[in-house]
């Protein structure tokens, strides 16, 4: 069965670097609870907009009942997608809170001497601007692993709603920590004494999450494999990568 839920992710070759983990179970970071959906999946249907401008630069005779407009170029299609994350379990907290670090790491350059100074390159790139993430959903003829990046971002925590007390500690963690997990997990913090302020988050049952996301080609893409005719008969929609 095809999953037509809208699903933002890195590319394959830069997962570890964007999640900040080795791809197992070895060291878990926060990120890593995105591995099993294969990145950061609405699963509530979110509203999204699509726009794009077409650039005219006008020519204004003088003395004359109008103006002339000569084709300068296209921009890249902008998203906008807003929607909501519900948290009524430990675990949706938990991905919820992971959505929500996700987004805010993906706005990040690579940057400082901590960086430079790594041991292992793959989880630090110094110099590295934010990463290129791939929009699939609704099928291959609507958003087929389409290259954005982010522009912007908005969370809204509402204080109508209640917030859920769970356990957070990645070095306890699993991947796919279900609530049978999340219940264990947090029972066992307990009864070891474990249990402190620092290791306890409190995530809103619902929170609201408005991205912009910019189409993001490459040169080599536009010059080399874009046709226009192709991309009439869906042929490029089906291979993905451009819309």
């Amino acid at each position: 069965m095809i999953d037509r839920r809208i699903r933002l992710r890195p590319k394959a070759a830069g997962a570890n670097y964007v999640y900040g983990d080795f791809g197992d179970s070895s060291e878990p970071t926060l990120l890593s609870f995105l591995r099993p959906t294969n990145g950061l999946v609405w699963t509530v249907t979110p509203t999204i907009t699509e726009q794009r401008s077409i650039q005219y630069e006008t020519q204004s005779p003088i003395h004359t009942n109008s103006n002339y407009n000569n084709y300068k170029n296209t921009t890249n299609t902008v998203f906008t997608i807003q929607g909501e994350f519900y948290a009524n379990t430990a675990a949706e907290a938990m991905y919820a809170l992971a959505c929500v670090h996700f987004i805010r790491s993906v706005s990040l350059m690579d940057f400082g001497r901590q960086a430079a100074s790594a041991n292992n390159p793959e989880l630090a790139i110094a110099g590295a601007p934010p990463p290129i993430l791939l929009l699939s959903g609704y099928g291959r003829y609507t958003y087929n692993d389409i290259p954005v990046i982010l522009k912007s971002y908005n969370f809204t925590y509402p204080n109508d709603v209640s917030y859920i007390q769970v356990p957070l500690n990645s070095s306890d963690s699993t991947f796919n920590l279900s609530d049978m997990d999340s219940r264990k997990f947090f029972e066992q913090l307990r009864s070891t004494g474990y249990m402190n302020p620092q290791d306890e988050v409190w995530v809103p049952q619902k929170i609201s999450v408005m991205l912009q996301l910019e189409e993001q080609p490459t040169s080599d893409y536009m010059t080399k494999t874009f046709n226009l005719n192709a991309f009439k008969r869906g042929e490029l929609l089906r291979k993905g990568g451009f819309i």
